[in-house]
């Protein structure tokens, strides 16, 4: 067992699990995403998590990205992103027009900026 301010943390059984089973992929959870990009305490975690997830050659989606310094502090570690800024949920039928959209915006700011 381990002490953390004061806090029993029993969960570090679940790296132990890691090496049991064959995961392919780790998502950061929106609780640290909400705090990027101006909590230093976020972000020692959530690049933690990112190295752990290179080192063990998995991909790694941020979950919760809400804003676009959320998305631009995970876009160079991260290999997707969930959330509200993106889209909110839709139905499977819906997707391709949204990609589609996505794909419209983003080379429209690439336009933009250049």
């Amino acid at each position: 067992m381990l002490q953390l301010r004061g806090l029993e943390c029993r969960r570090l059984r679940t790296l132990t699990v890691r090496q049991r089973f064959p995961f392919s992929k780790i998502k950061i959870d929106r609780s640290f995403i909400s705090g990027l990009p101006q909590s230093e305490e976020s972000q020692a975690i959530v690049r933690a998590v990112i190295g752990l997830g290179r080192a063990l050659g998995m991909r790694v989606t941020a979950e919760g990205v809400e804003t676009a310094a959320q998305l631009d502090w995970i876009r160079s570690g991260c290999d997707e992103a969930q959330g509200y800024f993106l889209s909110r949920p839709v139905p499977a039928d819906m997707v391709p027009a949204l990609l589609e959209e996505f794909s419209a915006r983003t080379s429209e700011r690439a336009r933009l900026a250049s």
